[in-house]
Parts: C-alpha cells; sequence; structure tokens
C-alpha cells in the first residue's frame, strides 16, 4: 500500500503536510489514489448515550444473504417505513453492501438487522440534502484477520472488482480495532470502502454517515465550535449536516458511486 497515505488525525495531516493528501476531483476520469483517513475512537465516545432514532427505509427491497466466500445463504426482506414520506426526490442511487466481522456477529445474534439499520439511519442526512439514497442489496459474514489495526485492507478481496456494489462497508467489533472508522478517500474501481465501529445503531449511524463522506472526498474541518459539521470532531457524534463548503463539494461528487440522473 505504498500509494496509500494514512491520515491519523487532522493534527497528523498538518505535522505531514499537507502534500501528502491527494487532491479531491469531482471529474471521475481525474480521481486521486486512495487515501486512508481514520478518525478518533474518543469523538464517538462521547456520543454512546443510548438514542431511539429510527431509521427510515425508502422502499421495500429483498437483501442477499452471503457467506464470506460471497456465496448465497438466503435473502432478507426489508419493509419501506410507514412514516417515509412520498415526496421525498432521489436522484441518485447507490448500491451498499454490508459486511459483519465476526466479533460483531458474535455479539449480537440480531447482527445483520442492526446493520441495516446503521446504514438506513445513515442515508436519511443524505437523501435530505443531496438526494442521495442507498440502497443494501447484501450483507455478507466478514472474517477481519485484524493483522492490519485498521482492517481495509482485511475486507474479502472479491469485493474490490464486484459490479454489482457501490459502497462496502465494514462493520466491526474487533477490540484490536483502535478508531471509531476509517475510509478510502476516494474509490477504488468505481466502489467506496469504509469500516465502522460498532457501538449501537444510532451512534454508528453518525460514524458510517461520517466515513461515507470520506468516501466521497470530504476532509475533516478543524475541530472548535465552528463550522457546525459532521465532519468537525467538535459535532462529528451528534450532528448530520455538512457546512456550506462540504456541502457543495459533495454535490460535485455525488456522480461517484450509483446510478441516476448522474452517468457514472
Amino acid at each position: 500500500m505504498k500509494s496509500k497515505v494514512i491520515a491519523l488525525s487532522l493534527c497528523a495531516l498538518l505535522f505531514f503536510g499537507l502534500s501528502q493528501v491527494q487532491m479531491v476531483h469531482s471529474q471521475k476520469n481525474s480521481l486521486p489514489k486512495p487515501t486512508i483517513v481514520t478518525d478518533k475512537k474518543e469523538a464517538f465516545d462521547k456520543g454512546l448515550k443510548q438514542r431511539n432514532n429510527k431509521s427510515v427505509v425508502e422502499k421495500n427491497s429483498t437483501v442477499k444473504l452471503l457467506n464470506s466466500n460471497g456465496r448465497s445463504e438466503g435473502s432478507l426482506k426489508i419493509k419501506k417505513s410507514k412514516n417515509r414520506s412520498n415526496d421525498m426526490a432521489i436522484e441518485q442511487t447507490v448500491k451498499v453492501l454490508i459486511v459483519g466481522d465476526e466479533e460483531f456477529r458474535s455479539k449480537y445474534s440480531d447482527w445483520q438487522q442492526r446493520a441495516i439499520d446503521v446504514v438506513e439511519g445513515s442515508d436519511d442526512a443524505y437523501i435530505r440534502d443531496h438526494q442521495i439514497d442507498f440502497e443494501i442489496v447484501g450483507i455478507a459474514r466478514w472474517q477481519s484477520t485484524g493483522t492490519d489495526p485498521v482492517l481495509l485492507s482485511d475486507l474479502p478481496p472479491k469485493w474490490y472488482n464486484s459490479t454489482a456494489y457501490d459502497l462496502v462497508v465494514g462493520i466491526t467489533n474487533d477490540s484490536r480495532f483502535p478508531y471509531g472508522g476509517v475510509a478510502y478517500l476516494s474509490p477504488i474501481n468505481n466502489i467506496g470502502y469504509s469500516v465502522i465501529r460498532y457501538y449501537d445503531s444510532t451512534t454508528s449511524q453518525y460514524i458510517a454517515r461520517h466515513e461515507i463522506s470520506h468516501n466521497y472526498g470530504l476532509q475533516h474541518d478543524p475541530s472548535g465550535n465552528q463550522p457546525v459539521c459532521m465532519m468537525n470532531y467538535t459535532y462529528s457524534y451528534y450532528v448530520d449536516t455538512w457546512d456550506p463548503a462540504h456541502n457543495y463539494q459533495l454535490e460535485q461528487n455525488k456522480g461517484w458511486y450509483g446510478e441516476g440522473i448522474l452517468s457514472k
């Protein structure tokens, strides 16, 4: 992974110099080389109070259940939420594969539903502000070896060349994982990859929202009172909005993933 830069925090980025950070472009034919961004576990530890936010499912769908080798284990039906507003405009549909590691699966017998709640809850802000819907099309078992604490390189290699998914979201409870989440700062073969630590479904929605923002090329804001944005560690565990600069960047890059009014 010599071509990838690991950014441990905003302070680390400043220390090593911004010249190491790959520039983000809005055009697919000039995408940057993937950069890994890791997020402080402490920033999300503050949000551990259980919340009762209900995720909104936009439509009925059938999700493929896969083993760690990508082979079918059946399917699971997801029902559209009764409180789903019919006037929510969708411009871009992004297909998501969720992979749950062995620690996450062993701790929660209902791990698949918890994983669904995380991703479906995380896309509410994307729909509201950018008309991007995350459609879960697969849930797979994942054996995270923990040989690399970042865990992104632990994601099954076969997912790297699949055309069936736009985003692969790993969910972990591995005690060796020292972060709240990690993500690539641009697509790899047109797919965005992230790994998030599972706390509870709602707290992890905030983490997923933040990490997927990295997949769209968004960097961290400086910590402090301003700007009020999920990319600012001060607010990342309870704010579901972006600041104007990040809203603009996300709007420019929304065509990186999925199908809709924007061509890939």
